[in-house]
């Protein structure tokens, strides 16, 4: 709700703020961006909460998209083994961000390689996001990763 509310004060949308900041790559002909959830779940130690966005030229917001697929487009970004990587999609009503298909990841780095794979990957997203920002300057930075 509190990211909700930022969105809105400033002017624009979550679907427009994850357009404008993800990091797009074209896995197969389809592009793929894997953020860190700017709202995630509370996750037991060791887990963090990833969301794998698409973009909606290429996939229709409410479309689902198979197990074996979410996971290999999560491995275009971070090289994880079966047992790191856990992903589903909600159904489409419950999406907060319904123009554009996503899917919630979770990921438990079981290596030193890993570990360090995710760690860069969130390093790159907070020094890009401006509510990661807002968040760290407001206290709240622990939550987003600062």
């Amino acid at each position: 709700r509190r990211y909700s509310e930022w969105c809105a004060a400033r002017g624009h949308t979550e679907f427009e703020l994850v357009s404008a900041t993800a990091i797009w790559s074209n896995v197969g002909g389809v592009r793929v961006a894997l953020e860190p959830n700017i709202a995630p779940y509370h996750c037991e130690t060791g887990v963090s909460h990833w969301l794998l966005w698409y973009e909606p030229a290429d996939v229709a917001g409410g479309a689902a998209v198979d197990a074996t697929t979410l996971v290999a487009h999560v491995r275009a970004f971070v090289e994880v083994r079966d047992e790191e990587c856990c992903c589903f999609q909600s159904p489409p009503e419950r999406r907060r961000v319904p123009q554009m298909a996503h899917a919630h990841v979770f990921l438990r780095p079981r290596t030193e390689r890993t570990a360090a794979a995710i760690a860069q990957l969130r390093a790159a997203r907070r020094l890009r996001s401006p509510w990661a920002e807002a968040e760290r300057l407001s206290g709240r930075g622990e939550e987003v990763g600062f």
